[in-house]
């Protein structure tokens, strides 16, 4: 099938290939011999952090990563240039694609011109557009014409600002999984990060193979 699509698109006028994507978090389950881990909940539930660490370092080759759905002190993460921009590709060397997961762009605000402008100045690469396509199309089109979608990244920007607090590597970890002010980096239940924490630099590596942001 995919083969298919790819000589059609290599037979259009521009021959443009296409970038075919599976979300497959946990492992493709279309493949025949592919590794698949439990959902991130069930990791948890075996209470074995050592077994955990094995895995994410067992799929720390990632090459692409999901932003998630999820806010992280306030600020949408496809809306958080910290995060998916500073932290992910600067600080963390990753040089991975990041696609938004369905129809995120969406939910970062009414304005939807901004939002995707916002979210690609954020670091979303590409954007999973669930229902109205060409819409998208146009709007960064015009997000382009109008000088690059580097034109609006206030948002970016304050939400930069407030992913530094409480950096450090256990804030870091924090920032990669699901904040939402009541988790660690996000509220008052956020762990002492003063003391070296050996488990953060694991979770980094086992959030950020399954989709950590997503």
């Amino acid at each position: 099938m995919v083969n298919g699509f790819q000589e059609y698109a290599l037979q259009t006028r521009l021959g443009i290939p296409l970038l075919y994507g599976v979300d497959a978090v946990h492992g493709h389950n279309n493949v025949i011999g592919a590794v698949i881990f439990p959902h991130n909940i069930g990791l948890g539930a075996t209470r074995n952090p050592e077994l955990v660490e094995q895995i994410g370092w067992a799929t720390a080759g990632a090459r692409s990563i999901m932003a998630s759905f999820s806010s992280w002190n306030g600020t949408k993460v496809h809306a958080d240039k910290y995060l998916l921009t500073d932290l992910l590709k600067d600080e963390l060397g990753f040089t991975g694609f990041v696609v938004s997961d369905w129809g995120a762009i969406n939910q970062i605000g009414a304005d939807y011109y901004q939002a995707v402008v916002t979210a690609i100045n954020a670091g979303v690469d590409m954007n999973m557009v669930p229902d109205d396509y060409k819409r998208f199309m146009r709007t960064l089109k015009e997000a382009v014409e109008k000088g690059g979608p580097q034109s609006l990244t206030q948002s970016g920007k304050e939400g930069g600002e407030k992913g530094r607090e409480g950096a450090g590597d256990c804030g870091r970890q924090a920032a990669r999984s699901e904040g939402d002010g009541t988790r660690p980096g996000g509220g008052p239940n956020r762990p002492d990060c003063r003391r070296p924490r050996p488990d953060c630099r694991s979770g980094v590596a086992a959030q950020g193979a399954g989709g950590a942001t997503g």
